[in-house]
């Protein structure tokens, strides 16, 4: 994600989630397991392409300018076959004065009255100019 300025937020999301089985989950935290990429908020909303509209992307911008609200932190939607009973988990992010990145994000949710983590296999580069060549 090419960032033009310091601190310039931006609004990552496209990741779909929802239980294995029958339950409730409350998500507690939603963060990078590595690396120096701030998370400054996350959005939990359902899955917008069972309404056919789009996901969230990559975008410059705040959450409110890309009309993202978050539903909640309780999660009770179980996947179904088709991949419409899901949500989207959203990231608010702001770039560094340097090229930033983050590795894996984590969903931290508590599920029966214990403590869990789900993670979500990424690699988010936040590039700032004149760096792109490092960029991957």
């Amino acid at each position: 994600m090419p960032a033009k300025r310091p601190g310039q937020p931006w609004v990552h999301g496209t990741y779909v989630i929802c239980l294995d089985r029958p339950g409730t989950v409350k998500v507690t935290d939603v963060r990078f397991e590595s690396g120096n990429l701030d998370v400054t908020d996350w959005a939990i909303r359902p899955n917008p392409a069972a309404e056919g509209r789009l996901l969230a992307g990559d975008v410059p911008g705040r959450f409110a300018s890309q009309n993202i609200k978050s539903t909640g932190t309780t999660l009770t939607r179980v996947c179904d076959s088709q991949g419409a009973n899901t949500y989207e988990v959203v990231l608010q992010l702001r770039a560094g004065k340097t090229t930033t990145q983050g590795t894996n994000i984590e969903v931290l949710y508590t599920s029966g009255g214990r403590e869990q983590t789900l993670t979500l296999p990424d690699r988010v580069v936040m590039c700032m100019r004149p760096e792109r060549p490092n960029c991957a």
